[in-house]
């Protein structure tokens, strides 16, 4: 279930950032979200594109884990996925509170 968390916070956060395009590194933000992300997203399991955004700048962008793994396709940082009606339940909740 935390791997679906994550998941669906990278796709809140994506929409965030949609046009946010500059990315400024920061290694040890970058050290930190690369051991979660890859301890939740392993390379030939399904992943998840992520990115962090403050105050309007990209602070991390990477993607993990497989897009279509019938075909062995990677997830890159800037891949595009249909998430169909997953998302309802969380914006219901998040339009309650």
């Amino acid at each position: 279930m935390r791997k679906y968390s994550l998941c669906i916070l990278a796709i809140f956060v994506s929409f965030a950032a949609t046009a946010q395009t500059a990315v400024k590194p920061n290694k040890q933000l970058t050290a930190v979200f690369d051991s979660l992300l890859q301890k939740e997203f392993k390379a030939n399991e399904p992943g998840a594109s992520v990115i962090v955004v403050k105050k309007g700048e990209v602070l991390y962008k990477k993607g993990f884990g497989m897009a279509d793994m019938e075909l062995n396709v990677p997830v890159n940082a800037d891949m595009i996925f249909n998430i169909g009606s997953i998302t309802k339940q969380f914006t219901a909740v998040a339009i309650m509170q």
